[in-house]
Order: C-alpha cells, then sequence, then structure tokens
C-alpha cells in the first residue's frame, strides 16, 4: 500500500513525532511505501497550499495525526473519508470546542475509514465531551520498540558534560519535557514536583543526580524561577538539564529510576522506553500508562516520593 502519515516529524521530538518516525520506519519494513506531510514546519497558509498540491489519488491510506479540524474537513470535501485514518494521540482541544464543533467533528469521524485511540481512557474523554464514536474505532498503542542500533549515535549527540554527570550521580534519576508548558495553570511536566522530590531524596541518597532533558525552553521566566529553586534548597549540583532536540531513550540505559510526573498526559511514550529498557518508572496516574509502572496520585508530592523512594530501594 501507499500510505500518507500527516504529523509532525522530528525534530523537534516529541511522543506523537517519535512514534511517526517508528511508524514510518515499521510500515516501510512491512514493504509499504509511506510519505509524510508535517504541517508543524509550515504556516497555516502554506501548508493547506501544500497540501491541497497532494496527489491523494495515490494513496491507500491517509492518517491524520495532527489536532486540526480543517484538514478532515479539506479531505472529507475531497471525498477523502473512505481512505481517511484519525489517530488520537490526546486531542484536548475538545475541552474548547463549542457544541456545533464537536457535532460536526463526530459527523466527519463517523464516515472515516476509521479512528485510532492511543490510550483507552480516551473512549471515555470523547463520550464525556459529546463526540459520537463510530463502529470503526479501535485503541491503538503508542510504543513502538526504540532502534537499539542507533544508540552509539544518539550518545554521541549528548554534550561531555552531561555524560560526566551522568557518570558521577548515583541514583540517576532522568525526568524530560518537550517543552516547558501550564496545563490549567499546573506545570505540565511537574518539573517543579521534581525539584522537590530531589531536596527530599538527598537526604537518604546524597550523590544522587537529577537528569532533566528539556526539548525547548519556552517559558524562561518560569524556567529562571526553578533555577532559583534550586539553589535555595542547595541542590545546585545534584541537577543538570540537558537542553536541545535529542532522543532520550540510551539514558535509560543508565538510570535508575524515570520519572513522569505529568498533570495530563495522553500514555507517556518514555515510560514505557524506560521499562522496556530496564528502567523502572514512576509516573502519575493521569492515565492508563504501561504495565509495571509504579504509580503516584497526581500532584501528590507526598506520595511520590513515597513511590519514587519505594523504586530506589527495590531489590
Amino acid at each position: 500500500m501507499k500510505v500518507l502519515l500527516i504529523g509532525p516529524q522530528a525534530p523537534p521530538f516529541g511522543g506523537v513525532s517519535v512514534f511517526l518516525k517508528r511508524h514510518k520506519r515499521q510500515l516501510e519494513t512491512e514493504g509499504h511505501k509511506v510519505e509524510v506531510h508535517d504541517p508543524t514546519k509550515l504556516s497555516a497558509i502554506y501548508f493547506f497550499l501544500a497540501l491541497f498540491r497532494l496527489p491523494f489519488d495515490e494513496y491507500d491510506i491517509i492518517s491524520i495525526n495532527v489536532q486540526s479540524i480543517y484538514v478532515l474537513l479539506i479531505l472529507f470535501a475531497l471525498g477523502l473519508a473512505p481512505r481517511t485514518e484519525i489517530v488520537d494521540h490526546n486531542w484536548r482541544l475538545l475541552e474548547t470546542w463549542p457544541t456545533y464543533k464537536i457535532r460536526l467533528y463526530s459527523s466527519i469521524i463517523n464516515r472515516c475509514r476509521e479512528i485510532v485511540l492511543i490510550g483507552q481512557h480516551l473512549e471515555t474523554y470523547y463520550r464525556v465531551h459529546g463526540v459520537r464514536l463510530p463502529a470503526q474505532t479501535r485503541v491503538g498503542h503508542p510504543f513502538l520498540a526504540p532502534p537499539l542500533e542507533e544508540e552509539a549515535a544518539i550518545l554521541d549527540t549528548y554534550p561531555n558534560d552531561v555524560m560526566t554527570f551522568v557518570r558521577q550521580h548515583h541514583p540517576l534519576l532522568i525526568g524530560n519535557a518537550p517543552d516547558i508548558v501550564f496545563y490549567r495553570g499546573t506545570d505540565l511536566y511537574g518539573l517543579d514536583m521534581t525539584i522537590e522530590l530531589i531536596a527530599a531524596l538527598r537526604q537518604e541518597f546524597p550523590a544522587i543526580g537529577l537528569l532533566f532533558v528539556i526539548g525547548e525552553i519556552g517559558n524562561y521566566d518560569y524556567y529562571a524561577t526553578v533555577k532559583r529553586r534550586i539553589a535555595e534548597l542547595g541542590i545546585e549540583e545534584n541537577i543538570s538539564f540537558m537542553t536541545g532536540q535529542r532522543e532520550l531513550w540510551p539514558l535509560f540505559r543508565k538510570a535508575d529510576l524515570m520519572v513522569r510526573p505529568t498533570c495530563s498526559d495522553a500514555y507517556g511514550i518514555s515510560v514505557a522506553e524506560a521499562l522496556y529498557l530496564g528502567c523502572p518508572a514512576v509516573a502519575s496516574d493521569v492515565c492508563e500508562r504501561p504495565a509495571g509502572a509504579l504509580l503516584f496520585a497526581n500532584r501528590n508530592s507526598a506520595d511520590f516520593l513515597l513511590k519514587c523512594r519505594a523504586a530506589l530501594w527495590r531489590p
């Protein structure tokens, strides 16, 4: 088959872009011809112009991995709904949509080839927000195994000071965020909670280290606030940040614990990667998590500390 994937290509590295990279590789391994059209690299006008130039008749499947009802409307208007697959990785936009837009979206997805919900929790999420799910709905899995043969090349992209930090600290914790953002007024990726966690654990583990990986800082004011808090707690030597667009997973082969204190999430591919590579993981209970992850009550610092302590003392 010839497949068109519409969605973000890495870099930047995020859950969806990593998924698409590996999904493309998987489809090509199965013998399919795959093309990717990335709307995130273009302005809205140029993206839609480029969209209209695509030879849609040549594709057997058009897989939508972006949050855009306008793309769906275009494909619907062109009569391509029967070949369109919608993959929802965590469409939070439904919370802001008026009723007419939700009804329009329901009408469109009921005419598409299928809708793939990445995570069982999205079925409930859709129904709560009044979306009528079609019969051709299935729950997909967001995790695809990382290509281990690329490990050495990825590690070569890490700064020397980061690798020195990794070697000198034990236990080593890994946290990550594609950027610094807030969700309903709360630090989405839980950087604030993670800093307090390290301060608490340092009493038991003086050589503890946290390497927090951030793709794009974005919110420099908040980042400065976090750095000041680290200084106040006296844990500058225990925390290192790595910024820039790099894949994260090789670090899990060197870490003692991966933490994912997100206040909203779709699944957390990095959690699955950590567990796959033999690194324990502690994550918030805001969504379905991979089997084997140790869950704590969302935004509950005491429970977060308790579960991380248990994971680190686990034989």
